[in-house]
């Protein structure tokens, strides 16, 4: 295809919002979605004829879309072949005069940070079931370590929101340590007054 040579770019992220969305579609629909992805993202083609649910998919994704196409270009002092036109997003990309970050900035943050403490020789290890268990237990706390083990670990080490634990005590504290899960000490001290 004499199209493939008209770009210097390379390659760019394929973010995990495009594979989400790219997985609700069927196949003729995830086709002409991956096909508009490629054609803005090396030859700077705005994608013609989309309808439907690729309309919708490719549109949903059209800010972190443009943001590439405009970092690289910004970057590399290039245009793509085929100009296009910026159109900010309606809604989600600033709120109340504040940018909001995308979660591909917020992944690449958090990376950042984790990859910091990596080199200051904070890596996270995740506990055992027997050091979670000696924890609650220390802590006055009778709860199911093995329930937590499994829950944590099926998940990567990432809560119920997705964020990856940096301090899985902290964790075992907020979540699981409840009022009903407390060690109840038996007093052997009678008050003998009736």
């Amino acid at each position: 295809m004499a199209d493939t040579k008209l770009t210097r770019r390379k390659g760019f992220n394929f973010y995990r919002s495009y594979y989400d969305v790219f997985n609700e579609l069927n196949k003729k629909d995830q086709l002409e979605f991956i096909t508009a992805l490629l054609h803005k993202q090396f030859l700077g083609r705005e994608p013609k004829g989309l309808t439907g649910a690729s309309k919708f998919a490719y549109v949903s994704q059209r800010f972190n879309i443009d943001a590439q196409v405009d970092g690289f270009e910004s970057k590399t002092n290039t245009q793509l072949p085929e100009s296009h036109t910026y159109n900010p997003p309606t809604e989600g990309g600033v709120q109340g005069g504040s940018v909001t970050p995308t979660v591909q900035e917020e992944e690449k943050e958090e990376e950042e940070v984790q990859g910091k403490e990596e080199e200051k020789g904070k890596k996270f290890t995740p506990p055992t079931i027997q050091e979670i268990e000696l924890y609650a237990k220390e802590s006055g706390y009778k709860i199911d370590a093995t329930k937590i083990f499994n829950y944590y670990d099926v998940a990567g080490w990432k809560d119920s929101k997705g964020n990856k634990i940096k301090n899985w005590k902290q964790k075992v504290n907020g979540v699981w340590f409840k009022e009903e899960n407390k060690i109840k000490k038996i007093s052997t001290h009678y008050d003998t007054e009736w």
